[in-house]
């Protein structure tokens, strides 16, 4: 597989005719048209290919050996801030300064960071809610229904409740 070519977010990146094929810019254009902007080559844009990442983050495999990486205009390590100040949220994530010098590297980083997270919550113990029941039985567990006892006490099987 071949280097991915960047594209920063809504900044033109301009790639010459022989680098993509029609069938390429057509997959791309069909299948991720929200995603990036594609212009074929013409005097505007000096007979090149010109993407255009429309503002999301991440890697678009178009084909085996074609792979568009999407990056933010914004470093990575603001990108937390701007979460949590943007939906406020009060995440301390990371201890101190994130310093990520790519976007493998953030996901590594938050891979490692969610990992971390749910084993430390496993730990502690899963949230569980327990279902009430009410059955019929001729062991007694949970609360014995004393009104159905004393209504029928011939009756073998007695009316509990439990969780």
């Amino acid at each position: 597989m071949s280097q991915p070519v960047e594209l920063v977010e809504y900044e033109p990146k301009r790639l010459p005719r022989e680098a993509i094929s029609e069938e390429l810019a057509r997959t791309i254009w069909q299948n991720h048209k929200a995603q990036v902007a594609i212009e074929p080559p013409s005097f505007r844009t000096d007979d090149q290919w010109e993407l255009r990442s429309l503002g999301y983050v991440g890697y678009l495999p178009i084909t085996r050996d074609f792979t568009l990486a999407l990056r933010p205009k914004v470093p990575l390590r603001n990108l937390f801030g701007m979460l949590e100040y943007a939906y406020r949220l009060d995440i301390r994530f990371f201890e101190g300064p994130v310093d990520c010098a790519s976007l493998e590297e953030f996901y590594e980083r938050l891979a490692n960071l969610l990992a971390k997270r749910v084993i430390d919550r496993q730990h502690k113990g899963l949230h569980r809610k327990y279902i009430q029941r009410t059955e019929r039985s001729g062991f007694i567990r949970g609360r014995l229904d004393l009104k159905d006892r004393i209504r029928r006490p011939w009756d073998i099987f007695a009316e509990c409740q439990f969780e």
